[in-house]
């Protein structure tokens, strides 16, 4: 998780919204496992005797490495299902406000306020229920349990 969420500077710009999906790929699904390429002695040596036949080995391989330990899949589309976590920024205070009342069914304290106050304007990821809520709101409560692994929440 920490890779992914910090790739291409994490959050992307606030007029966009960013999704993390989740899944665990069939072995016919992988088309190349970048990490098991880099422990591979072999294969290491072989790039860097072959640099200069490489094109863009400089921008590429010879930049990042195994930084963004990649899996390059063959997938189709995805479902919903694999939705993990959607990032933004947050809101203006009174909309942050007016959420906390919708999910919690009263308005923040003073501890809460002052935790809210913090989150104004901010980039963060939501955590898996908030993304949940976030679906639920979009989707419906029962269409957005339809496609929520039963053992990713305790709801």
């Amino acid at each position: 998780m920490d890779v992914v969420q910090t790739f291409k500077g994490g959050i992307p710009p606030p007029d966009q919204r960013g999704i993390i999906f989740q899944i665990a790929p069939e072995p016919h699904q992988v088309i190349a496992n970048i990490a098991a390429l880099y422990a591979d002695a072999v294969f290491l040596e072989s790039a860097q005797a072959r640099k200069s036949e490489i094109t863009g080995y400089y921008s590429g391989i010879g930049d990042y490495g195994n930084g963004q330990q990649e899996v390059v899949l063959e997938l189709g589309s995805l479902d919903r299902a694999t939705i993990h976590l959607y990032g933004g920024f947050a809101g203006t205070l009174d909309q942050l406000i007016t959420e906390f009342n919708v999910q919690e069914g009263r308005p923040p304290d003073a501890l809460e306020l002052a935790l809210i106050q913090s989150f104004v304007g901010q980039p963060r990821w939501l955590s898996p229920e908030g993304t949940f809520a976030a679906v639920s709101r979009t989707l419906g409560h029962a269409a957005a349990r339809r496609w929520l692994p039963a053992s990713s929440l305790s709801l």
